[in-house]
């Protein structure tokens, strides 16, 4: 199976400085796809982290992300970037923060939830062999895993979910995510791990 490689930082606006703030995101994004990454930028509407954005590149391999990161760090546009945000700070910034695909492949919905569980590495074998049955409740549901490679929780498995729009992910958890098959799967997950936070983005 093919593995993809996700980068991603999160930017939380300082009060007051939001328009700044989103100006040098779109900046950042553009300076990671000169680079060479596939970059989506996405807001987090519902849940942890409401009203910061999200910033993710991925990569076919994580030498192509290594080298991206190379490039970033001589492209003079990134540098003033930099130089720009150290003078006059719109927002604080956490990552990168590096990820593998362990299950799916990201897709390009624009509607994403993410749901975080915490999952000791001896665990995630069997975690992982529950996501067929999840992803067969609603084949017409892309489906993703990825789990942390560098990051300050490695015992982590992120569990993504994609939608067309927020009225499709609406009636999915109507539906689905509220059905007695999806909850029996989600008690047998519990085994495991156990769900620590989640949250709705959107692709601006």
């Amino acid at each position: 199976r093919t593995m993809t490689i996700i980068s991603r930082r999160i930017a939380t606006p300082i009060s007051g400085k939001s328009q700044l703030a989103h100006q040098r995101i779109s900046a950042l994004g553009d300076a990671m796809t000169r680079a060479g990454a596939r970059v989506r930028i996405a807001r987090v509407l519902f849940g942890e982290g409401a009203g910061s954005v999200h910033v993710y590149g991925s990569f076919d391999t994580f030498k192509d992300g290594t080298q991206t990161s190379e490039k970033m760090a001589k492209d003079p546009l990134f540098i003033q970037l930099r130089a720009d945000a150290d003078a006059d700070r719109a927002a604080t910034w956490q990552g990168p923060e590096v990820f593998r695909t362990v299950y799916g492949e990201p897709s390009k919905h624009p509607v994403i939830v993410q749901r975080e569980y915490q999952v000791a590495r001896a665990h995630l074998k069997e975690a992982l062999a529950l996501l067929p049955d999840i992803e067969a409740l609603s084949p017409a549901t892309p489906m993703m895993a990825v789990v942390p490679v560098f990051a300050g929780d490695l015992a982590r498995l992120l569990v993504v979910y994609y939608a067309q729009s927020l009225d499709d992910m609406s009636d999915y958890l109507d539906t689905t995510g509220s059905s007695k098959e999806f909850q029996a799967l989600v008690l047998r997950a519990h085994a495991f791990g156990e769900l620590k936070q989640s949250r709705v983005l959107q692709l601006v």
